[in-house]
């Protein structure tokens, strides 16, 4: 599985990303270009700790490793439409090349820090390495571009 700590592959996630404009026409959901952005680096933000996000009640299953494999590794295709935190959430999340500017600025940290730091307690899934992270980074990233058809 492809993670955002390859630069190859976080170089073609930023390819995509690079293609989005205001007038995307999604293919599900309801998010706008600039709120799947906004959705994207509060994801990010998370990890560098900029804001909290706390645990979600979820079934016990969400903090099996089989289901992480599923859902981080598989390859299957996620869900659409789930239910997120309202941290991730914007109604008026402001301009388009601003937000795509700061996400990638936002990676960019990350992938800085190293892997290692990017070991986290996901709101949903519970603990996940840094690898784990990068992959799921990755595997988001990926599931909202496709959303708008990049």
């Amino acid at each position: 599985m492809p993670t955002m700590f390859d630069d190859a592959a976080r170089a073609a996630m930023f390819a995509r990303l690079d293609r989005l404009t205001s007038a995307t026409p999604r293919r599900w959901g309801s998010f706008t270009p600039e709120q799947m952005v906004f959705h994207l680096n509060a994801q990010v933000r998370n990890v560098l700790g900029e804001i909290r996000v706390g645990p979600r009640k979820m079934p016990p299953f969400f903090h099996w490793p089989l289901f992480h494999w599923l859902i981080i590794d598989s390859g299957m295709t996620w869900p659409k439409s789930t239910p997120t935190a309202p941290q991730y959430l914007s109604e008026s999340p402001g301009e388009l090349a601003t937000l795509v500017a700061e996400l990638k600025a936002n990676m960019g940290r990350v992938i800085a820090n190293g892997e290692a730091k990017a070991a986290t307690v996901h709101p949903a899934f519970g603990p996940l390495s840094g690898a784990k992270m990068g992959r799921l980074f990755w595997r988001h990233w990926d599931h909202h571009l496709t959303q708008f058809g990049l």
